[in-house]
Parts: structure tokens; C-alpha cells; sequence
């Protein structure tokens, strides 16, 4: 077997020889390995891709421009020592026509949910892609429910007064807050979710997020405690 490490619970940590791009302030930042892994020396345009059903941003790169097709330049900035050097493309545009692209570039999200891998996307030539994750992107209030459509199903979770997140789950989320009757007694203020069309992805997103949560607090949200939720027993 091959040597592993402990890793303390509550700890995680991304390893720096990943390629990374990051999400912030309407830019996609690329960090060294991701430079030298798509070869961002020598490539001084991109166009980007989005495949909204499956969170895909598609970077696909060029050493000169065609005047008839949109192309963004590849900022480069150096600083003063390797790990300070790092490639951008500002794609303000963008980030303001899809919520949940803007949502994963907040700044309020801690940093290592706002980098993701990069991976070549072998479809195209010099293309590149991340893959986001459902994040909770849109809200609504507990007496607002009805105004959602019938048939949204995704990931959730719900905040009380204190804006604490109390409860993660995956499912119908009009039907899952109003046919659990005893929803209503948990002083749910907010109802944040993402939509996913794919029960498979649903549960693995909703895993994901209880994971993260227990990581950085030690703790299950306090109604998936309650409910004695298990990982493979989706609460739903």
C-alpha cells in the first residue's frame, strides 16, 4: 500500500501543485501550474465557453485573432517571486449573465471554494476547462415558496434569523419544505438552492456541501443531526 499521511480532522488544504483557476472580482485568475500547464506564455487570447446544464467554463486558447470572432486577452502579471506571478482574462460580461458564475466568484465565499481544477477539455484543440458546483445560487423566503415552479429539484438548505445554516438536502425543494410538516416549526428564514436535473448529481453535490460544512465546523447542520442523516441515505 502506498504511504499516506494524517491529515487532522477540520483541516483541508488544496495542494499548491494543482492548476488552479480562481473565481473573483469578475476574473478568472490562473495560478502558476495552471500557466504553465495551458502554456499561457504563448497563448495571448481565449474565447470561453459555458455549458450551463453541467457548470462547465471552456477556455479555449489562441496565439493570434480573428477579427470576426470575440476573443479576450490574457493579462499577464509578474510579481516578485514565482508564486506571485499569475495570468488573468476579466470577463465582466460574463459573470454578469449567469447568477450562479457570479455566485461562485463572490468574495464572501471562503478562497478554496472560489479555485478549481483545470482540465484539458479534449474536445477542442488548446482548450481547457473548470468544473463549478452547484452552490446554493438563488433564494427564496419560506412564505414565497409557492411562487417556484413545481418541478425544481436540486440541492438546498435553509437559514434561520441568525443567517446560520441549519439544515442540507436534495430533492423537490418546493415539496420538500412544505410536505415535511415539521419544517415549519424550525424558524427556517431562507431557502437557498441550485437547480440539478440529475438525481446522481443531486446526491453528490448535497454530499459535498454536508462534508465541507462538517469540515469547518466539526459538525453536522443541526436538523441533519437531528434527522440522523447518513451519507448514503440522502435526507432528502
Amino acid at each position: 500500500m502506498g504511504l499516506e499521511f494524517y491529515q487532522p480532522r477540520g483541516v483541508k488544504s488544496t495542494p499548491l501543485n494543482k492548476p488552479l483557476c480562481s473565481l473573483r472580482n469578475l476574473h478568472f485568475y490562473f495560478n502558476v501550474e495552471a500557466s504553465k500547464y495551458m502554456d499561457l506564455d504563448n497563448h495571448f487570447y481565449a474565447q470561453i465557453g459555458i455549458n450551463e446544464a453541467e457548470r462547465q467554463i471552456v477556455f479555449v486558447l489562441f496565439k493570434d485573432k480573428d477579427d470576426k470572432a470575440h476573443y479576450l486577452k490574457i493579462g499577464r502579471h509578474r510579481g516578485k517571486g514565482r508564486r506571485n506571478d499569475y495570468h488573468n482574462i476579466t470577463a465582466k460580461g460574463l459573470f454578469n449573465d449567469y447568477k450562479w458564475l457570479k455566485h461562485a466568484g463572490n468574495p464572501r465565499l471562503p478562497t478554496k471554494n472560489r479555485a478549481f481544477e483545470v482540465k484539458e477539455y479534449p474536445a477542442l484543440n488548446h482548450a481547457y476547462y473548470i468544473q463549478l458546483r452547484p452552490s446554493f445560487e438563488y433564494s427564496v423566503e419560506p412564505e414565497n415558496i409557492n411562487s417556484l415552479d413545481n418541478a425544481i429539484s436540486g440541492i438546498y438548505r435553509y437559514r434561520n434569523d441568525s443567517n446560520d445554516i441549519i439544515y442540507i438536502g436534495k430533492g423537490n425543494i418546493k415539496d420538500r419544505y412544505k410536505q415535511q410538516q415539521d419544517r415549519q416549526s424550525w424558524g427556517i428564514k431562507t431557502i437557498e438552492y441550485s437547480i440539478i436535473n440529475d438525481d446522481a448529481k443531486e446526491f453528490e453535490a448535497e454530499r459535498y456541501w454536508i462534508e465541507r460544512f462538517e469540515i469547518e465546523h466539526n459538525r453536522l447542520p443541526a436538523f441533519n443531526m437531528q434527522r440522523g442523516h447518513q451519507q448514503n441515505n440522502s435526507s432528502s
